[in-house]
């Protein structure tokens, strides 16, 4: 257990989205006047039952000098020194509880031991002067890795063999261990004997790096049969594309296939021609993306469900005039992507295609499309009713054209800072404004009737909003983890205020009327509120406590200032000499009620 432990952690953190932290430090000989170097070797011990240093690689070094007096580290953490100046290669301690995994001492932890290499500067002092000795540690599992891949192509792939034989020797290599689920990479496939289909890929693309030729990761989990998170390897030798499998569950010698690629989209077919699911290029080197119109002789008509999401890479696509349908989340979190045309041809875009695209700000789409129209970079149905997508701008001012919000369509739009919503909206849809951080303003008219479910969650910049009277129902989770909104006024109207809808919302209160729903939600939830109509039976109450006090005139003068903005109840209440606005002039009067002086 003790020697797979590694691994296993590296693969679990993984597959739970952790990153393995492990210690690196920066070491620099120039600042020393070095008088020697060495290196040594080490390796980690959960190795050393099935692999051992050979005699021929030196463990330590003695240093030799009848005149020193004493040996100091003085740069690097991957030696020790004895008082004898015995150098050997470091150890980190590491305590493991679960998911959790620290240098810190835990008790009844699991523990292993793991190398620390680099170089590190050894400070030799004798009795009339001093130097430095450079000392590099290397790890001999490493270097087993890449003698037995170096042994494996002086063995096997010649010079005399066709660009197809060589990728099937280099994609044999791995079928040649057993598949075991515990090893994820190359080392742990060729030290331990086996690994999955993370190893297999690793080791592939190592073989090819050993040989000159560019090889990269391609996502198999979204092939016909392909398991969770299954992946295989691409590669392109003199101008020919192969796509490398040997993920296969078996036992040595196991199955491989090479594939010879005519085109680096996957696809599948659907009606009336093809979809592209996927691009297998190597994403580092692609920044403009160009969706061919044909692929193998049938026309390209659907754009697939995550297509290309998460790419850090593109900035531009071109989409053939020949698609018609682009799935759900295709272009999710393209975080470069700036420019896309929608050509005519499109008659569907589903939920969270451009999501979270937020330096998208060339979006186009072809005057002669049907369904859609694009204006101001807010994709909108033909007529503008429905807002589909809007990601890039700060400010938005919905036309009054509009009468849906459509579902996530301001989502993670990490621009907006303010929204202004006409009295054409009746909908905003479900999750809408959902992980807009930076949105701080929204203006809400009369004639929306409702808001969806997580329709503003996670808004973590709103302070606070006035829902209209025209509402009648707040969905699920609507404002849920909003942890900075403080106050919403809500009108009489409102017969329906969804499970959670101001979880998380840990400051706030809510302004309503004696006897309405939302009193009796915000009692039954636990949640501070006030009463509108007895906070305006008293004269400069803005905190609806029933009386007026300095705290009263502090929110005021807070307004006044510009320094805490009042929710539009507190205004109408603080607003003393009617004339539109919150000024030292009101402070003053709120300020002589609370000194009983009027």
């Amino acid at each position: 257990m003790k020697k797979r432990l590694l691994s296993l952690l590296t693969t679990l953190a993984m597959v739970a989205g952790l990153t393995v932290c492990l210690p690196t430090v920066a070491v620099s000989a120039e600042a020393y006047d070095i008088a020697y170097s060495t290196t040594i070797y080490g390796m980690t011990p959960s190795y050393e039952d099935v692999l051992s240093i050979p005699d021929s690689y030196a463990q330590n070094y003695q240093i030799s000098d009848s005149d020193a007096v004493s040996y100091k580290v003085v740069s690097g953490d991957s030696v020790t020194v004895s008082s004898s100046g015995l150098i050997k290669p470091a150890y980190v301690t590491w305590y493991v509880s679960g998911f959790f995994y620290t240098t810190a001492y835990i008790e009844d932890a699991d523990t292993y031991e793991e190398l620390t290499t680099g170089e590190s500067i050894v400070k030799v002092t004798t009795n009339n002067s001093s130097y430095y000795i450079s000392v590099t540690v290397e790890d001999y599992s490493d270097v087993y890795v890449d003698q037995t891949i170096e042994n494996y192509i002086d063995e096997n792939i010649s010079s005399d063999m066709t660009d197809y034989e060589i990728m099937e020797q280099i994609c044999r290599f791995p079928a040649l261990y057993d598949y075991d689920a515990s090893y994820s990479s190359a080392k742990g496939m060729l030290i331990y004997g086996g690994g999955d289909c993370w190893a297999s890929t690793s080791l592939i693309i190592k073989t090819c790096e050993k040989l000159g030729i560019t090889a990269w990761i391609r996502n198999g989990n979204r092939d016909p049969g392909a398991g969770s998170g299954h992946r295989n390897a691409m590669a392109e030798l003199n101008g020919v594309y192969y796509e490398l499998e040997a993920g296969y569950d078996e036992v040595a010698p196991r199955s491989y296939t090479v594939t010879i690629r005519t085109s680096l989209f996957s696809t599948k077919n659907t009606t009336g021609g093809v979809e592209v699911y996927q691009y297998d290029g190597n994403e580092s080197d692609l920044f403009e993306l160009e969706i061919p119109s044909e692929i193998d002789g049938k026309t390209v008509v659907s754009i697939g469900d995550y297509f290309v999401s998460s790419n850090s890479y593109i900035t531009k696509v071109t989409i053939p005039d020949t698609v018609t349908y682009i799935g759900y989340s295709a272009f999710n979190s393209c975080s470069s992507l700036t420019t896309l045309n929608i050509p005519a041809s499109v008659r569907r875009i589903e939920e969270f295609a451009f999501t979270n695209c937020n330096a998208l700000s060339d979006l186009s789409c072809d005057s002669e499309n049907e369904k859609y129209t694009v204006e101001n970079n807010i994709l909108y149905n033909k007529d503008k009713t429905v807002i589909y997508f809007a990601q890039y701008s700060s400010e938005i001012t919905v036309p009054s054209t509009v009468e849906t919000i459509y579902e996530y369509s301001f989502y993670y739009n990490m621009n907006l800072t303010t929204v202004n919503i006409p009295e054409s909206v009746t909908e905003i849809g479900e999750g809408a404004f959902g992980n807009c951080e930076s949105l701080k303003s929204v203006a809400l008219s009369e004639g929306l009737t409702s808001i969806g479910d997580y329709a503003f969650r996670s808004c973590g910049s709103l302070t606070s909003i006035t829902i209209p009277d025209s509402v009648v129902s707040i969905g699920n989770y609507a404002f849920y983890y909003c942890d900075l909104l403080t106050s919403i006024i809500i009108p009489e109207t409102v017969t329906s205020i969804g499970d959670g809808a101001f979880n998380k919302c840990d400051d706030l209160t809510i302004y309503c009327y004696s006897g309405s729903y939302a009193e009796q939600y915000a009692i039954d939830n636990e949640i501070n509120y006030v009463l509108i109509d007895v906070m305006l039976s008293t004269v400069g109450d803005l905190n609806g406590d029933g009386k007026v006090t300095t705290a009263d005139v502090g929110l005021a003068n807070s307004h006044a200032k510009g320094v805490k903005q009042l929710n539009d109840i507190q205004f109408v209440a603080a607003d003393m000499n009617d004339d539109g606005k919150v000024t030292t002039a009101d402070v003053g009067i709120i300020n002589a009620y609370a000194k009983g002086i009027r």
